[in-house]
């Protein structure tokens, strides 16, 4: 299921499946998650996956100023994803 959580003043894209414990699929650099979509449909039998787009690709924001797409800065937004998503 595609969602968006507004990270700061980013929207971050994200496809939910399953459940269980999650797990966050975090794709290759500046990949989307579609990276992740054959071994989805595995996983999702036994856990809540979380797999997403970093901002400026796929579905997510794409900041023009104000981000530098350091790998810093995508870390720093994910873990916010993270805390906000409990």
């Amino acid at each position: 299921m595609d969602k968006f959580i507004l990270v700061g003043r980013y929207k971050i894209h994200y496809v939910e499946a399953g459940q269980g414990a999650p797990v966050l699929l975090i794709p290759g650099s500046y990949s989307t998650y579609r990276a992740w979509n054959r071994l989805m449909p595995i996983l999702a039998k036994e856990y809540r996956l979380l797999a997403l787009d970093y901002l400026g690709v796929g579905d997510s924001d794409k900041p023009r100023k104000g981000f530098d797409y350091t790998i810093q800065e995508q870390t720093d937004l994910i873990a916010a994803m993270v805390r906000q998503l409990d």
